[in-house]
């Protein structure tokens, strides 16, 4: 047996030996037992056909009968046609030999023994012995026929079971990865969440600061410049946290109902200008409205962002498609999403780029992950995208081949009852230019009322 055999493969390959060999052995014994009676059966009636032929004679001729010897072997060779060899014999009494057929059988043979009569009284016995070596021949014959099954048996029995568990090893091991994944994901989730909360009240307090040197300081001035920059560093780190407080999901929502697909119509001019004229986008929504409770300027920066990565994954003249369709998830249903039983509105942003492998795709919602070149990429999109979906009650998740390209679906829960929202890119915009590869897509600040 192979080096690393477990104690299961051993003993499912001594059960299923057993079982191909039980498939051998019982056929043919239960077919040899069945000729070796009915052998010892005919037998007996040929004995007793025998005996009374020459108990005839011995009547006959009481006195003379031993002396008949031509007689008496003739009647002891008469067999009907087909008869397996047989050696018949006839004793008297005190176990003389007086006639036989033929020379005594070797090897395995079964017998009987008739009582010859004269008036009433035993005076003789024919003894009859008969060959099982045709039995024996059949039996392992047939046993010869049922080594194909037997085989065939054996390797269901060992190949079948041993797979299914397998299977089923293989399955235990990659939901206690996945859990294990969850488990570090929320632990990376709450020191994330705390250090930005920390980080993001430092930064209150030198943004206001930066804001009143601004006011103080004349149009003009170089330490206004360097007041602007002090702003500019203090924004862009808030933009972290607000990122990081989206994947430890302790940003505040605001959610509303809207429509999906109205939110990727809506959001179409922004996703071309972030995929750029060398890179075909294509959009196709679904014939149904997809209704959620969400927040509208969190799930836009959401799927700008997968827009974006997916830009950075494809060379040019590449495909980005993004769609929208209905996913009902039953009892027990869609393991690979990993979802609770319900109606969902799925997003999904696939490209045609590069793909990532197994191992890069359990780390790709990690915060400060990334592939790409130092510079051009904080790690902190995906894990924002991770976070705010939770908080809708939602998934993300990846498919993807190396060399093929990859596929972000969005799984957001289906809502029922109210109006649905317009999308709030009419109400709210963005500030600054359109986000650069892998730059965190933080929540946008609100237009101030003039």
């Amino acid at each position: 047996m192979a080096p690393g055999t477990t104690a299961v493969d051993r003993l499912l390959a001594a059960l299923a030996a057993v079982l191909a060999a039980v498939a051998v052995l019982v056929p043919s014994g239960a077919y040899f037992l069945f000729a070796h009676r009915y052998a010892q059966g005919s037998l007996e009636t040929e004995a007793a056909t025998t005996a009374r032929a020459v108990t005839r004679v011995v009547s006959a001729n009481p006195t003379m009968w031993r002396f008949e010897t031509v007689r008496l072997r003739e009647l002891l060779a008469l067999r009907p046609p087909g008869n397996p060899v047989e050696t018949r014999r006839l004793v008297d009494l005190e176990g003389a030999l007086v006639a036989e057929s033929a020379e005594p059988l070797d090897g395995p043979v079964i017998r009987t023994s008739q009582p010859v009569l004269d008036s009433g009284v035993v005076v003789a016995r024919v003894q009859i012995s008969r060959s099982l070596r045709p039995a024996m021949l059949r039996a392992a014959l047939l046993a010869l026929l049922l080594l194909p099954v037997a085989g065939a048996a054996y390797l269901l029995l060992r190949v079948l079971p041993a797979r299914a568990i397998r299977r089923a090893e293989e399955a235990r091991l990659r939901f206690e990865e996945q859990a294990r994944h969850a488990q570090r994901l929320e632990a990376i989730g709450r020191l994330a969440g705390g250090v930005a909360h920390d980080f993001n009240n430092l930064l209150a307090a030198i943004l206001a600061f930066a804001r009143g040197l601004q006011d103080d300081l004349p149009a003009g001035s170089p330490s206004r410049e360097y007041a602007d920059e002090i702003v500019a560093a203090a924004r862009r780190g808030a933009q972290v946290t607000r990122s990081l407080l989206a994947f430890s999901r302790r940003q505040d929502l605001e959610l509303h109902r809207l429509d999906v697909n109205d939110l990727v119509r809506r959001a179409e001019a922004l996703l071309r200008t972030t995929v750029g004229p060398k890179v075909e986008l294509g959009i196709k929504l679904g014939v149904e409205p997809l209704p959620v409770l969400g927040d509208g300027v969190q799930l836009e920066l959401v799927l700008l962002n997968l827009a974006s990565n997916a830009r950075d994954a494809l060379a040019p003249g590449g495909r980005v498609e993004v769609s929208t369709r209905r996913l009902d998830v039953e009892q027990g249903g869609a393991p690979r999403v990993r979802l609770r039983p319900g109606a969902y509105a799925a997003l999904s942003v696939a490209d045609t780029g590069t793909g990532m492998d197994a191992e890069t795709q359990q780390r790709v919602f990690d915060p400060f992950f990334t592939t790409k070149e130092v510079g051009k990429g904080t790690g902190l999109g995906l894990s924002m995208a991770h976070g705010v979906l939770r908080q809708h009650g939602g998934s993300i998740q990846v498919e993807s081949t190396p060399g093929q390209g990859s596929r972000f679906t969005l799984y957001l829960p289906l809502a029922t009852g109210g109006p649905v929202q317009p999308s709030l890119f009419e109400e709210e915009t963005l500030t600054g230019e359109t986000p650069a590869a892998g730059t965190p897509l933080a929540q946008a600040p609100r237009k101030q009322p003039h």
